[in-house]
């Protein structure tokens, strides 16, 4: 559409060739599709998120693709996680559906449906019910710190530091400390945090579970929402960032 290059100005078009990406997602939704790209700041597991589109501009939905080791791994996780959660018969969160986690050539490729809110945001108070439903979904009691998945990434990951770090130290502490301690074990979404999710007239919706695990210590997303929450209640008291008005 030739208004496309006022509305969006920087804008690019790419063509592709046979095999490309938008041919593995036309032949996902059995018909030729367009797809957007929204470019953003660089991060550690990047990936393209395409939306995607029919000719006559109706949204099919969204895919992930993994580039790399650490991005593979990560859409292949979400996949079986939102497999694992359609199981579930969720009431108290709406989350994407699975469509497709068909590879395309070497990379992981997770295709899901997309999810949009049906009113103004606002910022969400911890969605308590969600957070409850979600532990339910498998839980175990009376395991030990130590014996949790939590820890021994926890352990694994800082082990791994490069270079001088307190990490290890402080992981070898904690876990002196309480690692004989007796916990609850429940799934997790892993990232739990508002921009993850968004209000509806019924009940959230929370995506992003690229980091899902089923044998988490219970309240530790919980804890995650709160402590990012009131982070940004202390930067925003400080003129450090500024009310997004949309949310």
């Amino acid at each position: 559409m030739r208004i496309l290059q006022f509305v969006t100005p920087d804008g690019i078009t790419v063509d592709h060739t046979d095999g490309s990406i938008v041919d593995h997602l036309s032949e996902v939704f059995g018909q030729q599709v367009l797809i957007g790209l929204m470019v953003g700041s660089s991060r550690a597991n990047q990936k393209p998120v395409l939306n995607v589109f029919s000719v006559t501009g109706e949204e099919l939905g969204f895919a992930k693709v993994g580039l790399g080791a650490l991005s593979n791994r990560l859409v292949a996780s979400e996949a079986e996680a939102l497999r694992r959660l359609s199981a579930a018969d969720l009431k108290e969160m709406r989350v994407p559906s699975l469509i497709s986690s068909d590879p395309w050539r070497t990379h992981s490729v997770l295709v899901m449906s997309a999810l949009r809110a049906d009113r103004i945001q606002r910022p969400l108070s911890l969605p308590i019910l969600a957070l409850n439903e979600l532990g339910n979904i498998a839980t175990s009691t009376g395991t030990a710190v130590r014996d949790s998945v939590w820890a021994g990434r926890i352990a694994t990951e800082c082990a791994s530091v490069g270079g001088p770090s307190p990490l290890r130290e402080l992981v070898a502490v904690f876990l002196e400390r309480y690692g004989d301690d007796e916990c609850d074990l429940a799934p997790w979404h892993g990232d739990f945090g508002p921009w993850n999710m968004a209000r509806t007239s019924s009940v959230p919706m929370v995506w992003d579970w690229e980091r899902f695990a089923a044998s988490m210590p219970r309240g530790m997303d919980a804890l995650h929402f709160l402590i990012h929450r009131d982070i940004g209640l202390f930067l925003l008291e400080r003129g450090v960032i500024a009310v997004d008005r949309r949310r």
